[in-house]
């Protein structure tokens, strides 16, 4: 049944191939996640970033790199992604939880999910929120040694969500 299943999904891979390769990389790249082939899920989200206009798939691919902890991989996909679209700030997002991961790069990731807060957004799901770039500014800040605006930030999120965990989690383990 798996495997028919697999064989649906890879056929209707091959016919989105003509309406929008780069959905149909992105399609196989799901595939192959989720057979914990990591070798075919880079190769495809590759070819999915380089395909796609819009930046998205740039993002996913960051995020992949993000995901195994290579940072320097990761900002230069968000970058690619900010190159073909400058309007698409999940890339910002991406750029600043880079930073945060690599704990590299403050000045370029706090300008980042400035740039990402500052704008409107068409959500999707599965995609960055305002409350989630507000924690991840403060831990930028947290890094830089700015505690009161690590706390702002944190404050800012909850403002947003009074019950977001991460940031309740956050505001209580900040620096003083």
């Amino acid at each position: 049944m798996i495997r028919f299943a697999i064989a649906a999904v890879m056929a209707i891979a091959a016919l989105l191939d003509q309406i929008d390769a780069a959905r149909a990389a992105t399609v196989r790249a799901t595939l192959a996640q989720q057979r914990n082939d990591i070798v075919q899920t880079e190769a495809q989200l590759r070819a999915a970033a380089r395909l796609d206009p819009s930046g998205d798939s740039a993002y996913w691919l960051g995020m992949f790199f993000l995901g195994r902890g290579r940072i320097t991989e990761a900002v230069a996909a968000f970058n690619a992604g900010l190159a073909r679209n400058p309007a698409n700030s999940i890339n910002d997002y991406g750029l600043g939880q880079a930073a945060v991961a690599g704990g590299t790069q403050l000045q370029q990731g706090m300008q980042a999910l400035r740039k990402f807060l500052a704008l409107p957004h068409g959500w999707l799901p599965a995609t960055p929120s305002y409350k989630q770039a507000h924690v991840e500014l403060g831990k930028l800040y947290a890094l830089a040694g700015d505690a009161a605006s690590e706390k702002a930030q944190y404050l800012a999120a909850l403002d947003l969500d009074p019950d977001y965990a991460p940031a309740k989690a956050a505001l209580a383990s900040a620096s003083a």
